[in-house]
């Protein structure tokens, strides 16, 4: 049901400019697993020890607000890195990770990716630059809440 071929690995903006080499350890670095609908895949405030890549399937994000309500972030798909900020950066997930269909993830310890990182700067801009993209979603998201 689900394809193994290596072109899986190559979607989303983190692979950009990734040479077959790079390509090639990383996929040797990473352990694929399912994960069944309405899983969590992480909880907020869990410490993260994985970086965590969307295969297949698509991953609902969300965190409480102060007043205890729950919000609905976004819906990662396939492609895209699940809690990056908080991989790199050591901190606790500031949200909830959860499957909606059954999914297929891709883990690599934080320190093997770290390690990456730095032998390959490209994937280091690309991390980067998705950083800078969360944060700019986040902060989109958060002038939807102001004032009318």
């Amino acid at each position: 049901m689900w394809n193994d071929s290596p072109s899986i690995w190559r979607t989303g903006e983190f692979y950009n400019g990734l040479t077959a080499e790079a390509m090639c350890e990383f996929e040797s670095l990473t352990a694929p697993f399912w994960c069944a609908q309405n899983a969590v895949v992480f909880a907020e405030k869990q410490k993260p020890c994985n970086i965590l890549f969307l295969l297949d399937g698509n991953v609902k994000l969300t965190m409480n607000s102060i007043r205890g309500e729950r919000l609905t972030l976004a819906t990662a798909t396939p492609g895209e890195i699940l809690g990056l900020a908080a991989t790199l950066g050591g901190s606790n997930y500031g949200m909830t990770a959860i499957a909606l269909f059954p999914c297929r993830i891709a883990s690599l310890p934080r320190q093997s990716f770290l390690d990456f990182l730095f032998r390959y700067p490209v994937a280091m801009g690309n991390s980067a630059r998705l950083l800078c993209a969360e944060y700019k979603r986040g902060c989109e998201q958060l002038h939807s809440f102001g004032p009318a």
